[in-house]
């Protein structure tokens, strides 16, 4: 949306990866998030318990740290809806389907 803003006026994912510094307490992948920041110095990096800087790096990495604040200096109308008590699983979900 940011980079074709002529192209689309919503978005809707299922399943994203928002916040690595949430989320590299509770995947199975935590080495994955570590590359998502520093790149191939992701490997060195990695360790099963963050620094407080690792997950500052990390959430500044993520997606929610820039989305809202660029869509609203934009003049958007920014809604998010999230769903804390859903599972993450792609082919079926828990919660009703939200219609758009």
């Amino acid at each position: 949306m940011l980079q074709a803003p002529d192209k689309f006026a919503a978005a809707a994912v299922r399943n994203p990866v928002c916040n690595l510094a949430l989320m590299v307490g509770t995947t199975d992948i935590p080495d994955w998030a570590y590359f998502e920041t520093y790149g191939s110095l992701g490997k060195n990096s990695f360790t099963e318990a963050p620094s407080a800087e690792d997950l500052i790096a990390l959430y500044k990495k993520s997606p929610i740290s820039h989305l809202s604040k660029e869509l609203k200096e934009r003049g958007g109308n920014v809604k998010t809806i999230m769903f804390p008590d859903d599972i993450h699983e792609i082919d079926r979900s828990r919660l009703p389907k939200l219609k758009y």
